[in-house]
């Protein structure tokens, strides 16, 4: 029984720690907040319950106290539970306040950092938050102060050197900017704001203190954005961009597949979201002894789905009773052949239904047999091929 406190980080689940990866897999409660990937939930397994306890500016879907108790209860209850927050948990995220609620409690916890807004967000837009000869030295600090001597607080942050980040500042930006100007920083300190950081639709803002205090009084500063003031914001650098970048796209295929496919379109500059419309299940092979020996006289065996190496194997149990060879739907689904020390004759190019119907009918030959290992509902141009080559 033990509570985890799970930084996300911010933007794609490619930025997860392998020890956060891990104990998605094998979480038995997840507590996960609004700027989560929703990938990320994915990776829970089926049996795995979820709580959502996100919020947002005005929409607040339950208060901190009431996530404490959750965590608490669950805690007590036994089992993985993994609270899963965006960026870092103890980075402005509240996990101090988490892990103390536990310890009160006597409930085991640990942390596990994750890549925080400030450092994923600037670096992705080419900032480096500490430079030679213009930042030596990093301050992360709330644009949001609801306790304690509010004055002292901006006083210290206006005589701030080096760079100062803001966290959940964005709406009241104005407000601070003038307040900071007030307490003696230069109107002029060079300022930058990254609308969400780590993402491929992320956008930044540049200008002065002054007057991207402007622009957040016009309402040009959403949220959620980090801010930047100091010499570090001046820095232009020119990270590369993926062609897809901006773009956000639903990948509607199963599971892994899904998120597989949406990982490459991000490393490509697309927010990519799994949407696994298609559910599989392994079916029962009715006549298992017939489905043998239909393997092992083929001349070709031809698979269909990456799926189809398992199904081979779990049908053959023994790989070297096939004789023929093997065709490919895809590189995808040779991949998975490869992985199981199978190498494909044929290849589809591309890699899709015609193209597999296409290379089988300029490679089979009449009287070879064709035994196909695919999906209940796969579609029959392969098989049409086959035939038609007699």
């Amino acid at each position: 029984m033990t509570v985890f406190l799970v930084g996300a980080g911010c933007g794609s689940p490619r930025w997860l720690t392998q020890e956060a990866r891990e104990l998605l897999e094998r979480a038995d409660h997840l507590v996960y907040d609004r700027l989560t990937h929703p990938d990320a939930l994915l990776l829970a397994p089926r049996s795995c319950r979820f709580h959502p306890v996100g919020k947002r500016e005005g929409d607040h879907l339950q208060p901190q106290e009431a996530t404490n108790a959750l965590l608490v209860r669950l805690g007590r209850e036994g089992g993985t539970v993994v609270r899963l927050k965006g960026g870092d948990p103890f980075v402005f995220g509240r996990g101090g306040e988490e892990a103390r609620a536990c310890e009160a409690a006597g409930v085991p916890w640990r942390g596990v950092p994750g890549i925080t807004a400030a450092f994923g967000g600037f670096l992705g837009e080419g900032i480096s938050l500490t430079h030679r000869g213009l930042a030596a030295s990093v301050t992360l600090a709330t644009g949001h102060r609801g306790q304690g001597d509010e004055e002292t607080y901006w006083e210290e942050l206006a005589r701030t050197s080096g760079s100062l980040v803001l966290y959940m500042g964005a709406s009241a930006f104005g407000d601070i900017a003038d307040r900071l100007v007030r307490l003696g920083r230069s109107p002029h300190t060079p300022a930058a704001a990254v609308t969400w950081g780590g993402w491929g639709r992320s956008r930044v803002l540049r200008g002065t203190l002054a007057s991207l205090g402007e622009r957040a009084r016009r309402g040009d500063v959403p949220s959620p954005s980090v801010i930047l003031l100091g010499e570090a914001a001046r820095e232009t650098l020119h990270p590369l961009r993926g062609p897809l970048r901006g773009l956000q796209v639903a990948v509607c295929r199963p599971m892994p597949e899904a998120a597989r496919t949406a990982r490459f379109l991000e490393g490509r500059g697309a927010d990519a979201f799994s949407l696994p419309l298609l559910d599989l299940e392994p079916l029962e092979f009715r006549e298992r002894e017939e489905a043998v020996r239909a393997l092992e006289e083929a001349d070709w065996t031809v698979l269909t789905s990456p799926r189809g190496p398992g199904a081979l194997r779990r049908l053959l149990r023994d790989l070297r009773r096939l004789r023929g060879r093997l065709a490919a739907l895809g590189p995808g689904t040779a991949g998975a052949c490869e992985a199981l020390g199978l190498v494909p004759d044929l290849v589809a190019d591309p890699p899709d239904s015609e193209g597999l119907a296409s290379a089988l009918g300029r490679t089979l030959r009449p009287g070879d047999r064709v035994a196909f290992l695919r999906n209940e509902r796969a579609s029959s141009l392969p098989v049409e091929a086959a035939r038609k080559a007699g």
